[in-house]
């Protein structure tokens, strides 16, 4: 008897429990609030009329044992494929002449594929790492032809915003 009570009793709670489960007024949407996009980060578009051009950087963008900036190029158009280099500085405000920023360039690269993105590494001093928080540095980056006698085409080239890391792998 046992036997024959024990699965009907199962039989009689599974269809009670999924009878309950059921609902028959559709529930409302409710509003889920999506995480914000991360946003993108800044760019700078250097160009055969306009050159020049950088990021403000503070200390505190700058982790502590990073002896590596890494710098994206994003976007290169050059129809005319010129030879194009980017030298690079860091203006950390000490300095008030051009001679005190250009102690201390950080290195220069050249595009190969002359039209092609891309992503450079550059040493970074120690000694510019240990700058105070407060204090606001500005990376340039200056594009120049590496042949200076030939004119200049239509050249544009989108730099993303540098990181900075360790070369040391974790």
């Amino acid at each position: 008897m046992i036997r024959v009570l024990l699965p009907a009793l199962m039989i009689w709670a599974l269809c009670f429990s999924v009878a309950d489960c059921g609902s028959t007024q559709v529930q409302s949407p409710q509003h889920v609030e999506k995480p914000a996009a991360t946003p993108t980060p800044p760019m700078i578009t250097l160009t055969n009329q306009a050159p020049d051009g950088g990021f403000d950087i503070t200390g505190d963008l700058i982790p502590s044992g990073a002896d590596v900036v890494e710098i994206a190029i994003s976007k290169v158009v050059n129809p005319e494929r010129i030879a194009l280099t980017l030298t690079v500085y860091l203006d950390d405000k000490r300095g008030s002449s051009v001679t005190d920023v250009e102690k201390n360039v950080l290195g220069s690269f050249s595009l190969y594929p002359p039209d092609r993105p891309g992503k450079f590494l550059l040493p970074f001093p120690p000694s510019l790492n240990k700058l105070p928080p407060s204090v606001k540095a500005r990376m340039i980056f200056v594009l120049k032809r590496l042949d200076e006698t030939k004119p200049w085409n239509k050249v544009e080239v989108e730099v993303s915003r540098p990181t900075f890391r360790s070369s040391q792998k974790n």
